[in-house]
């Protein structure tokens, strides 16, 4: 994997916190292709490796059935007032696990997920070299 900013995605997941508060149950940013985490906000690893299989079989069957792939996001409602948003950033993944009661949907949707999307994709892209790396985290 290319080195990513992790501080900057660990940045991404305080910002995200402060905005939700305790609608956001649970966030992890990971790499795509090898499941590492990357910044989490009370972390989820089967809920990652079962998202993460998610996300490429729906890849897969798409692009079998010769259609377009994912785009920039996926978003599963669930019982008991859960969603779940997957944003995609190329090799990385963003998950959020929200209790949509607990949260202001106008600040979900007009506010966090696109700074969110915006800070992830600078991140990943950015990269700041050994000392911050994924690779060395």
């Amino acid at each position: 994997m290319r080195d990513v900013d992790v501080r900057g995605l660990d940045v991404v997941v305080t910002d995200l916190h402060r905005r939700l508060g305790d609608g956001l149950l649970a966030t992890d940013i990971w790499d795509r292709r090898t499941g590492w985490q990357l910044a989490s906000h009370n972390t989820q690893p089967e809920a990652v490796a079962l998202l993460n299989q998610l996300t490429e079989q729906i890849d897969r069957t798409l692009a079998g059935g010769g259609h377009p792939t994912l785009g920039d996001y996926l978003i599963l409602d669930l019982d008991d007032d859960h969603v779940v948003v997957l944003m995609i950033h190329g090799e990385l993944v963003h998950a959020l696990i929200l209790d949509a009661a607990a949260i202001d949907l106008e600040v979900l949707y007009g506010v966090a997920l696109p700074l969110a999307m915006s800070a992830v994709a600078e991140a990943a892209t950015r990269g700041v070299g050994p000392g911050a790396s994924a690779q060395d985290s």
